[in-house]
């Protein structure tokens, strides 16, 4: 039976990619790139980062016993924010130069804002946004706002990711 993709060592034919990237990325045959996923990037544990976005989305309707849950959600999405970069320096390659806690920096800060900071703060404001349109319009319930919440996580992940990652080269990674 055949490794599970997120647990073998990978390697892909890219000449152009295998001419650029330093010897320890690359294939003994000098001809490939070797990857190697890391499993905090694949789903569905990739999912556990977006808990704090269901949990905003959800926020409205739950009763004060169930605040909690609310809470809850943030620390699941910070859970897997400090396991992915625990992980990004377990999988960086030996012979990297790169300082380990450079690279668990850099981890952490990209994935604090990308997958938690400021997705929470859109959907927040998304949900309130549109309660408060709902009201005004005369409709009864959070269910709007919950769900526009809800259905805006898919278009707002690439956008904010491409942000922070700009912000993290034009910042971080400059000065490390």
């Amino acid at each position: 039976m055949p490794e599970p993709p997120s647990r073998r060592l990978s390697s892909i034919h890219i000449p152009e990619l295998a001419e650029i990237l330093p010897e320890h990325h690359k294939h003994p045959d000098h001809e490939s790139v070797i990857i190697t996923p890391n499993p905090y990037r694949q789903v569905p544990l990739r999912y556990l980062g977006y808990a704090n976005e269901l949990g905003e989305s959800a926020k409205p309707l739950l009763p004060p016993s169930l605040k909690y849950l609310y809470h809850f959600s943030y620390a699941v999405a910070g859970t897997y924010v400090f396991a992915d970069s625990a992980k990004c320096v377990e999988l960086e390659p030996p012979t990297s130069k790169k300082d380990p806690k450079v690279v668990f920096c850099d981890a952490l800060l990209w994935q604090t804002a990308a997958s938690v900071v400021i997705p929470g703060l859109v959907i927040n404001r998304i949900v309130a946004g549109v309660n408060v349109a709902a009201k005004s319009a005369g409709l009864r319930g959070k269910f709007f706002g919950t769900m526009a919440g809800l259905a805006s996580i898919p278009l707002i992940i690439h956008p904010i990711d491409h942000g922070v990652e700009v912000v993290m080269d034009n910042t971080f990674r400059k000065w490390f």
